[in-house]
């Protein structure tokens, strides 16, 4: 397995290209409907917003090493 989070090699890959990283936060972005949507789900499970809500993506593949762009892709 990989020994960082996947967000790290993408990172990675960006500023080997030269670009410069600004921020490393995530976002997610959600519209109007959608946003409605997740706080009935939240209510109907008895949770507010101010709650922590931790979220896990079970079907992610094993992480995988940058690519090393010196090497040719």
């Amino acid at each position: 397995m990989g020994d960082k989070y996947e967000m790290e090699y993408g990172i990675e890959i960006v500023e080997a290209i030269g670009a410069e990283v600004r921020d490393k936060k995530i976002d997610l972005f959600v519209n109007s409907l959608e946003a409605r949507k997740i706080d009935q789900i939240l209510e109907q499970e008895g949770l507010a917003k101010s709650d922590t809500l931790v979220g896990i993506h079970p079907g992610g593949a094993i992480s995988k090493p940058a690519l090393d762009i010196r090497e040719g892709c």
